[in-house]
């Protein structure tokens, strides 16, 4: 409720990144090693609204699942929240509309999850990259 879990690199959903090619901002850009040192944690670093601009991208993705109904609905309150927050307002992604909310097998392990987020990535990214390459192609 009061943080916001940014996962790194080497976490399940930052190796599928990784593997298609996709690079990350140098904040995220941390691996196993030092997370655990400078975070306590491998894969994830947890950060207070402060710390928020590191988690700016060309494109964020959220995760907010929980494990009942009723912390579901927190969750989603949170987000509403999170969403109104001028700092979350200031970062690159949001203010391009490039912010994509995304289930809970994003933080999950095998195959299946695997291949799921590689769809989320081309549902969400082929309008991203065809507009990129289309502002780099009028330049």
């Amino acid at each position: 409720p009061d943080s916001i879990t940014m996962y790194l690199q080497d976490s399940f959903c930052g190796t599928i990144l990784q593997d298609v090619g996709l690079s990350r901002p140098p904040a995220q850009a941390v691996d196993a090693e030092t997370a655990q040192a400078q975070f306590g944690n491998p894969i994830q670093a947890v950060l207070s609204e402060e710390l928020l601009s590191e988690v700016d991208g060309d494109v964020i993705f959220v995760w907010t699942g929980e494990n009942t109904a009723t912390a579901n609905a927190e969750a989603q309150e949170k987000l509403a929240d999170l969403q109104k927050n001028p700092l979350w307002n200031q970062l690159q992604a949001v203010q391009k509309g490039q912010v994509y909310q995304v289930p809970s097998y994003w933080i999950g392990s095998g195959p299946v999850a695997a291949e799921a987020i590689l769809d989320d990535l081309f549902t969400h990214l082929t309008d991203f990259f065809t507009e990129t390459t289309t502002e780099t192609t009028k330049l």
